[in-house]
């Protein structure tokens, strides 16, 4: 069993690597269009012209959002990282590969929270109301790291370029989405 100071020095060193994860990966092309823009598209393609209730739309805005954002950055950061050479210095520190993977899922999961503030705020503004307010956030704070998660499997097939693992993000994704939105086959 590990020492509890190893464990907490692992811990500092994630959460080093989620904040370079941040300061790099936030602002790249891949991460804002699949990330922000794509959901926000794919909602508006599909709810625009229907009548549904607002109760039923931001619900399904916010998983929408979640999903994507959370699921953008994790993926691309270790094929960029394999192209750059900087995954082999990483891993020449004194980091284990289990803290610089839950750093990268810590980052997609800050990045994917950050987003899902403002849909939440748009149907709390809209008078959308939310019947237990510890079990939401509790929902969204799980979802958040699952997707996270989900989103660094995608970056298992070792390669250096990040369109080849966005093809394999964008074959799960996009179901994903239009299951979120009741449009799939079967429905």
């Amino acid at each position: 069993m590990a020492e509890p100071a190893l464990i907490w020095q692992q811990f500092r060193r994630a959460l080093a690597i989620a904040k370079k994860d941040i300061r790099i990966y936030y602002s790249k092309g891949p991460v804002v269009v699949f990330g922000v823009l794509f959901p926000i598209f794919l909602f508006l393609a599909f709810s625009i012209g229907r009548q549904m209730p607002l109760d039923s739309m931001i619900p399904g805005l916010l998983g929408m959002i979640l999903f994507f954002t959370a699921t953008a950055v994790s993926p691309i950061v270790v094929p960029w990282e394999t192209q750059a050479r900087t995954l082999e210095r990483l891993m020449a520190c004194p980091v284990r590969l289990e803290a610089i993977i839950f750093g990268d899922v810590l980052a997609s999961f800050a990045f994917g929270l950050a987003i899902s503030v403002v849909p939440i705020a748009i149907g709390l503004a809209l008078g959308v109301k939310v019947s237990c307010g510890a079990a939401f956030a509790l929902a969204v704070v799980l979802a958040g790291l699952c997707f996270a998660s989900l989103g660094n499997v995608f970056s298992i097939p070792p390669t250096n370029l990040p369109a080849t693992v966005n093809m394999i993000a964008a074959a799960v994704r996009f179901p994903v989405g239009l299951h979120q939105r009741g449009l799939h086959p079967s429905g």
